[in-house]
């Protein structure tokens, strides 16, 4: 389900974020997904979900799934640099690569707090140990004796075999908003997925992350634009806005450099994104400053509407620079139907509007 950039011959792609369980609905959405058209299906890697804390490993998740589907590219939105060793996901990419018949979308982030910290593990140099990451990961991924001496990681002569279906190696995704991490994208990743950002502060941050990618030797073009987008998709606006501002908040502090860049300052950074740890205590102060977020704020970060709005808000993505969509559809990650209803209405009214036209190069 494409539309096609004469210019540049790509093609404009779109993607459905999954449920975090149980795997019946994993199961679901993903042939849904795959049934109406979409060309990718995602799940989270996560210790612990929200509202609850119930969530499936995910690599097994998109393992299963990949025996159940049979065309759809199969994302992770995304994993972290601390929980794994480089060697063990490049393992873990390659089989799920084979298994899919060349399928797998890793997707690798600076990692989140809540994810790693309550569980007795270390959540140190962030940036610096994400790039050194990938770069051996990608190495690993060459089936030649990897001899590696880096600040975080060693590789003494390791080796791994088979090597992924897909060649060079499967899409290394990248999410991140933060300056930092624009510049990490520029210099390793294949693909770049932020989330909450308007389509000006899209344009402005891929802006950055080909100038880091040309510095760096590389072709900015090759990097794959995507948008993890924060979506709610209703018939009626009105509804679709409303359930926004109920959900969209608590979304809305957790991006709070994204906030910044609107003209709010809200809460610590102890509340970001990355650095949020689900205590009680935290999960105290963001619920009350979710109260304080504005109506405004979380109409420019959450995507809401009525299917000709949310063409609207996708074109002017599209504009910036956009080339994957990855829709999250709030209300419906613990309510299939209503997850299907998003879905549905996406693939056959948001997308055929959109039509064949070029999409603009940014």
């Amino acid at each position: 389900m494409t539309g096609l950039d004469s210019q540049s011959g790509r093609r404009l792609r779109y993607g459905a974020y999954g449920p975090f369980q149980p795997l019946s609905a994993i199961y679901e959405t993903a042939n849904w997904a795959e049934q109406r058209g979409l060309d990718s299906y995602w799940l989270g890697d996560r210790s612990i979900a929200f509202p609850t804390p119930d969530v499936l490993e995910a690599w097994s998740a998109l393992v299963a799934v990949a025996t159940r589907t049979e065309r759809i590219g199969l994302g992770m939105a995304v994993t972290d640099p601390f929980r794994r060793h480089p060697a063990v996901l490049a393992q873990t990419v390659t089989a799920l690569d084979h298994i899919s018949d060349g399928r797998a979308l890793p997707g690798i982030g600076m990692g989140e707090r809540v994810n790693v910290v309550p569980f007795g593990m270390p959540m140190e140099k962030k940036t610096a140990r994400l790039q050194e990451f990938v770069e051996l990961m990608k190495l690993y991924w060459s089936g030649e004796p990897i001899h590696f001496e880096g600040k975080y990681f060693s590789s003494k002569g390791g080796v791994l075999r088979p090597t992924p279906i897909q060649s060079p190696h499967p899409p290394v995704w990248m999410a991140g908003n933060a300056p930092r991490t624009l510049e990490v994208v520029g210099r390793v990743a294949d693909a770049w997925l932020p989330a909450a950002l308007t389509p000006d502060m899209y344009r402005e941050d891929l802006g950055r992350i080909r100038e880091v990618a040309a510095e760096a030797g590389r072709d900015p073009d090759a990097i794959e634009p995507g948008l993890f987008m924060y979506t709610v998709l209703h018939e009626d606006a009105g509804q679709a806005r409303e359930t926004a501002h109920q959900l969209g908040r608590g979304i809305a502090v957790w991006w709070r450099g994204s906030l910044r860049r609107l003209g709010y300052d809200l809460g610590s950074d102890d509340l970001t994104v990355s650095n949020f740890d689900g205590s009680p205590e935290a999960m105290d102060e963001w619920l009350k400053l979710a109260e304080d977020v504005p109506a405004e704020a979380v109409d420019q970060l959450v995507n809401s509407g009525d299917p000709g709005q949310l063409k609207g808000r996708m074109e002017e993505f599209v504009a910036a620079g956009v080339r994957h969509f990855v829709v999250i559809s709030l209300d419906g990650l613990g309510d299939i139907a209503r997850w299907k209803e998003t879905v549905t209405c996406l693939c056959d009214e948001v997308i055929p509007a959109l039509g064949d036209r070029p999409a603009a190069v940014a």
